[in-house]
């Protein structure tokens, strides 16, 4: 891994928010924890009241904070699904998972495989849930990854 000069020694080109707290200007020592969190109006205080001296004290570091915030913010970690969670599928919660990465909408799946929004709804749930995922781009990902595409259902 390449460390990334700017926030602070400790950063790295896989997750440039990684670094210990104690390397941070004082004023946005918290703001990592903070992110984690999801807490955003914490962040969102922490920069109002360090702004002015981040500025002037530590432009660099500022701009390095910014990129790396933009970067998470834009490329989120998805999260790791395992083989196990795959085989844990129905055959069905699969074939809807596959017609997903088509990037169709719900609507234009549950026509195409003779059923009703709510049903696909409720299989992608149940799919998303064994998966360990939040959002269609996350489930997309796990299913294109670990092969699970209309040619191969």
């Amino acid at each position: 891994m390449q460390v990334r000069a700017g926030w602070c020694a400790g950063q790295t080109e896989s997750d440039p928010m990684s670094a210990p707290s104690t390397d941070l200007p004082p004023a946005v020592r918290g703001v990592p924890a903070a992110l984690e969190s999801g807490d955003w109006a914490r962040v969102k205080r922490m920069l109002d009241r360090a702004w002015p001296s981040l500025v002037d004290e530590h432009p660099d570091a500022l701009r390095s904070a910014l990129a790396a915030l933009i970067e998470r913010l834009q490329y989120p970690a998805a999260p790791e699904v395992t083989l196990d969670a795959v085989r844990s599928l129905s055959p069905r919660e699969r074939k809807v998972l596959a017609e997903l990465t088509t990037g169709d909408t719900i609507g234009t799946i549950a026509d195409r495989l003779f059923v009703s929004r709510n049903t696909i709804k409720s299989q992608l749930h149940s799919a998303y849930r064994k998966l360990g995922v939040r959002t269609r781009a996350e489930a997309e990902r796990a299913a294109v990854r670990h092969g699970i595409t209309p040619e191969t259902v």
